[in-house]
């Protein structure tokens, strides 16, 4: 048949814009849309679609349709693979595919720079990265305020700090209770303090066995004791060479044997008593007959006790071994006050001009000293000269005795304050605390000697002088052998229970024929009586001693010979008693 050229113009123009309402309404798919489609419900395009086809003309009447002329809705390859939309029988795929059937999945660029996923052909960066193929480092915020570190875009703060960029200081809980300091967030307590705040006060394990002292809840072992809570007794070295007792970390020798180990021999009792030849003006009390106890290393020690009829009188000389190098000047013990005697380099024995006439004994007993001067002390603060005829400051080390003497002006010297008289060498230091009687001008003054060496002065002295004449020690007296004490008195401690003042609990210690005591001990408040201890036998004196208390100057302690009790005699010094300085012959 042929067709009307107008006819079918006419025709192929109806149809063309019939196509393109199809097209706009239906698409190639449920949800195709052609470029520049509205989003019309499907029921409004199907509405103008049929008023389209309505107005479409007949076949055989109006035009004759060839076989390409209706091409409508034609189909996609492989329906786009579901990856795509299909228009007009071409399909534009999703992101992430590719291909005429969008059968291809699209590789990412760079491999997102191994730093993120793929995922349809987008990178999806890891932390601290960006950028299309994640090639873009991502910095931290603030740099983390310089208290962190920057890992993947993300801040992670030093200790003690927190916020996004570590820009705020963590706090310590509690602010440390005001008992330590707080750093980074943490605390850092003050000794004595535990817990994650401070909270808690210090203990020492096991009260440290009662062997040492609690400081900042930890154990200070008292000689012969070790670890952690003091439970360990200290060996001995060499094991005392099998010549001695090992107690308390020190050797106690046999009588022959001395030295830390026991290992030197001693020829025998070194010691030798003399008598000393009275004055006119002085009368020996009966059974305590004036002498001394001469060392052939040096070392003398007075005992006894005498009336004195005036002052500046010469009580005696003593024997030409016991004579020493400079004038020594002492405190003896009275009834109520002290008595200054001084020591000739002649052997003179001297009551001085300006002390208290007195008819009561004065006693001699405890009275140690060494013949020569000794080494000066190492000088801590400024001392004056020495008294006319007297030696400067010093020790004199001798065997296990440490004596010192020498006097001293206190230069300027403030009312109750401390004043250090000198340094002690290491070899001749206690590792307690020792108080001794001191001579000074007017009376007498308490002197401590300390483990660290110092030597000074406690309490008011004034303007005027010092004498540490007659302080002796033995270097092995600590760690002697414990006495139980009488009467309500106890071992020296302060109300929280730990030792007090550091000083060394009551104790005895024999070298040879010496007994020397040291130690502090306190009345309890229901102690009835004035007995402190009662000493064993083998540290018995031959006959009636009486001493000094270093805690009080008017106070006496008397040793019995026959029964051993050591009790005050004269005075009340409160609650407080020193055994330092109380040193004799045995009887056996």
């Amino acid at each position: 048949m042929t067709a009307n050229p107008h006819t079918l113009s006419s025709g192929l123009g109806r149809t063309a814009r019939l196509i393109a309402v199809l097209a706009f309404v239906l698409g190639c798919g449920a949800n195709s849309q052609d470029d520049g489609g509205d989003e019309s419900a499907p029921s409004s395009r199907l509405a103008t679609a049929e008023g389209a086809l309505t107005a479409l003309p007949k076949p055989g009447k109006d035009v004759v349709l060839g076989p390409n002329d209706c091409s409508i809705g034609k189909p996609c390859p492989s329906n786009c693979s579901g990856c795509g939309l299909c228009r007009f029988g071409q399909c534009f795929c999703n992101p992430g595919f590719e291909g005429t059937s969008c059968e291809k999945p699209t590789g990412c660029p760079n491999a997102c720079s191994e730093r993120g996923v793929c995922l349809h052909g987008q990178c999806f960066c890891q932390p601290g990265y960006s950028g299309e193929s994640c090639e873009k480092s991502a910095g931290c915020p603030a740099e983390c305020s310089k208290n962190g570190i920057c890992w993947h875009g993300r801040c992670f703060c030093n200790p003690g700090f927190e916020g996004e960029s570590c820009e705020k200081s963590t706090a310590c809980p509690a602010n440390c209770t005001g008992n330590g300091v707080c750093f980074y967030g943490k605390c850092f307590c003050s000794p004595g303090y535990e817990g994650e705040s401070c909270e808690k006060t210090a203990v020492c394990p096991a009260n440290c066995s009662k062997n040492g002292q609690c400081r900042y809840g930890q154990c200070f072992c008292n000689p012969g004791f070790e670890g952690e809570s003091c439970e360990k007794p200290s060996p001995c070295t060499n094991d005392c060479s099998g010549k001695g007792v090992c107690l308390y970390g020190k050797c106690f020798c046999v009588e022959g044997r001395s030295g830390d180990d026991c290992s030197l021999v001693v020829d025998g009792d070194v010691w030798q008593w003399d008598t000393i030849s009275l004055s006119a003006e002085v009368t020996a009390i009966e059974g305590q007959e004036p002498g001394v106890h001469a060392h052939a290393d040096g070392r003398c020690l007075l005992s006894g006790s005498v009336t004195i009829a005036g002052a500046g009188a010469t009580i005696g000389v003593l024997p030409e071994k016991c004579r020493p190098t400079g004038r020594l000047v002492f405190a003896a013990s009275t009834h109520g006050s002290s008595v200054r005697v001084d020591v000739l380099p002649s052997g003179e024995l001297r009551l001085d001009p300006n002390s208290p006439v007195t008819e009561a004994p004065v006693s001699l007993d405890g009275i140690l000293f060494a013949v020569s001067k000794g080494e000066p002390l190492a000088k801590v603060e400024a001392l004056g000269a020495p008294l006319d005829g007297t030696t400067a400051i010093g020790v004199a080390i001798l065997g296990d005795t440490c004596a010192l003497r020498g006097t001293a002006e206190l230069i300027s010297p403030k009312e109750g304050a401390v004043i250090v008289l000198g340094l002690l060498p290491e070899t001749c230091r206690p590792p307690g605390r020792l108080s001794f009687a001191a001579n000074k001008s007017g009376g007498t003054t308490r002197v401590d000697v300390l483990p660290d060496g110092r030597v000074y002065r406690y309490g008011d002295v004034g303007p005027g002088w010092i004498s540490l004449d007659g302080i002796a020690f033995s270097r092995t007296l600590i760690g002697g052998l414990p006495l139980s004490l009488d009467g309500g008195w106890t071992e020296a401690t302060d109300a929280d229970g730990t030792d007090a003042l550091e000083h060394t609990r009551p104790s005895y210690h024999r070298n040879g024929g010496l007994c020397v005591l040291s130690g502090l001990a306190r009345r309890g408040p229901n102690a009835k009586t004035s007995t402190l201890t009662t000493l064993p036998k083998e540290c018995r004196p031959s006959r009636r001693l009486v001493f000094r208390d270093a805690h009080s100057p008017t106070t006496l302690l008397a040793v019995d010979a026959e029964s051993g009790v050591v009790e005050r005699v004269f005075g009340d010094g409160g609650e407080w008693s020193s055994l330092d300085g109380v040193v004799f012959f045995a009887s056996e």
